[in-house]
């Protein structure tokens, strides 16, 4: 299973700012995504993680930056450098 999203960086009085994070299709990406995706897909033979599932709360569990009870799977499974 993967997860596909969509970070920018803002570049602004020569620092980045925090990226902006989007799981939904950003026009400006999508044709370059929907790209990447099939490859993923015909290579790998993988199905993506739908959002529902991965946005599940997991309240027993302290992971990473996140205080016992604000865990979701995603922060279980993925790096913190999505952030």
């Amino acid at each position: 299973m993967y997860v596909r999203y969509t970070s920018f960086h803002r570049h602004f009085n020569g620092r980045f700012e925090t990226p902006t994070l989007f799981y939904e299709d950003v026009p400006e990406t999508k044709p370059h995504a929907d790209q990447v995706e099939a490859l993923v897909r015909s290579e790998l033979d993988v199905q993506p993680l739908p959002l529902e599932t991965l946005f599940t709360p997991i309240p027993d569990i302290q992971c990473r930056n996140k205080w016992l009870g604000e865990a979701r799977l995603i922060d279980c499974l993925f790096t913190d450098d999505r952030w």
